[in-house]
């Protein structure tokens, strides 16, 4: 309901926002333009401050979104429904809806082959194929890899 209207989130949660709302209120004449945010090199300065805590802030939520799928899955695999959502020239990647993850299924080339132009693989044979969207059914588990002994989830077709 207002002539000019411009969407954040809340003041409260991101310092980010609070210097939007503060340079925009000046921009409309609602209030006097800070002194700091008056200078671009402060402005810029503090751009690049948010930036780095934003990029953190997401690695520090997908690498814990991670550990607490790996600590879930960890010693009792899955069989669950899945959905193609992409198809890649070395596999396909798909969606389970039932625990909102995403993962790549690897499909060995000698085995399978992109169809050029379309969003499909064929298998070698030429008896199965994955379109875009196809339902699937798919093993989840949790793996050991190389020296480190690192866990990894791994997606892989049920047959």
């Amino acid at each position: 309901a207002m002539p000019i209207y411009t969407h954040f989130t809340s003041p409260i949660r991101r310092y980010a926002d609070v210097v939007v709302h503060r340079q925009l209120a000046a921009c409309i004449g609602l209030e006097p333009p800070s002194v700091q945010l008056s200078y671009t090199e402060i402005v810029t300065e503090q751009c690049e401050v948010i930036n780095v805590r934003h990029k953190n802030a997401q690695w520090a939520s997908r690498a814990s979104a991670e550990l607490y799928t790996l600590v879930f899955f960890r010693g009792k695999p899955s069989t669950e429904e899945a959905r193609v959502v992409k198809v890649r020239e070395k596999g396909v990647v798909v969606f389970v809806p039932k625990y909102g993850i995403e993962g790549t299924i690897a499909l060995a080339q000698e085995d399978w082959t992109k169809v050029e132009n379309a969003f499909r693989m064929v298998s070698g044979d030429g008896k199965r194929a994955l379109n875009l969207f196809d339902r699937v059914t798919v093993r989840i588990e949790v793996q050991q890899e190389g020296q480190s002994r690192q866990e990894h989830l791994v997606l892989s077709l049920v047959d």
